[in-house]
């Protein structure tokens, strides 16, 4: 992967630097870098209950239908194979934004139970550039689902996991990025987690009028755009008589980017269309916005718990 330059700032006459690092099993450590001493200086941080060094990120690129190369970080206990494991992908891919990894309980949680957490970095982020945020944005749209759907074929093909081990989960545009894989290629995922997600785009873009929007996704006003964003909108690819993973959509009451109740027709249509047995929940939080922010520690705790419990029984973790 390419690195952005960092641009750091501040006055003449400040006599250190504050450095914030974090991975996804590590929390947030400040590191002070003091001018006058010429050392880094390790500030307090918090302390975690397991071994770090037990931990491994592994690199690996997904050809892509256009021959690009998309990256993925692979997060994994030393002691797991990688070999027809139990996959946990996600990807975020919208609006040139960076996919950062951050300190996350959950996914330890899934880590330590003998789970694979894969970040993938996929086109329409910003991780490679303002050009790979264009390549999968505005008439590339397109792309950047199917990058997504690449990595997912790469793991299965390369039997670093299998369709009956692999899970997707994605929260507002990664959450469109996750439905559009469940509609397109349901053979391929186990389970699906889909949180604050755009699944009905084209009515969305069609009520909410904004340049901003029709910059990531195409002017639905178009014909030639409108018949684009069809192809992807996931409400518009449920397909009767298909056979759907456990799929688990959360909606949030005060989401003010996208209204809950896209995500409840969204579900009510897997529901009546999917053919399998398997599970198609609604999860409705009543007091919380578009990202996620509960009222308290517990609240939080207990909301990621719950996602965790259904993904690890799912991957029969």
């Amino acid at each position: 992967m390419g690195y952005k330059p960092i641009k750091i700032e501040g006055k003449f006459y400040d006599e250190s630097i504050y450095i914030k690092i974090a991975t996804l099993i590590s929390p947030i450590q400040t590191i002070e870098f003091n001018f006058k001493k010429r050392a880094f200086l390790a500030t307090q941080s918090a302390t975690v209950n397991y071994e770090l060094n037990s931990f491994e990120f592994i690199y690996k690129e997904a050809r892509a239908s256009d021959g690009k190369n998309i990256p993925m970080l692979i997060t994994k206990l030393k002691s797991t194979p990688l070999q027809n494991a139990a996959v946990l992908l996600s990807a975020y891919g919208g609006y040139g934004l960076f996919n950062n990894q951050h300190f996350s309980c959950d996914y330890i949680a899934f880590i330590l139970q003998g789970g694979v957490y894969i970040n993938s970095y996929i086109r329409g982020g910003g991780e490679l550039g303002e050009n790979w945020h264009k390549e999968g944005s505005g008439k590339n749209k397109s792309q950047c689902f199917r990058d997504f759907l690449s990595c997912a074929e790469y793991l299965i093909s390369n039997e670093i996991t299998k369709p009956s081990k692999l899970a997707i989960i994605g929260a507002s545009h990664g959450g469109l990025v996750a439905a559009v894989a469940l509609t397109k290629h349901p053979e391929f995922f186990r389970a699906a987690v889909i949180e604050s997600a755009p699944v009905d785009l084209k009515k969305i873009l069609l009520t909410v009028d904004s340049q901003f929007k029709y910059n990531e996704y195409g002017n639905p006003n178009i014909s030639e755009e409108l018949d684009s964003i069809k192809k992807y909108d996931p409400i518009e690819n449920i397909r009767k008589l298909s056979s759907y993973p456990s799929t688990l959509v959360i909606a949030n009451k005060l989401d003010a980017r996208v209204n809950a109740g896209y995500n409840f027709k969204f579900i009510a249509a897997m529901q009546k269309y999917s053919q399998s047995k398997n599970p198609m929940l609604l999860y409705y939080n009543n007091n919380v916005g578009h990202y996620g922010n509960l009222n308290t520690y517990d609240d939080l705790l207990e909301y990621d718990s719950k996602v965790m419990k259904f993904i690890m029984a799912e991957l029969d973790l």
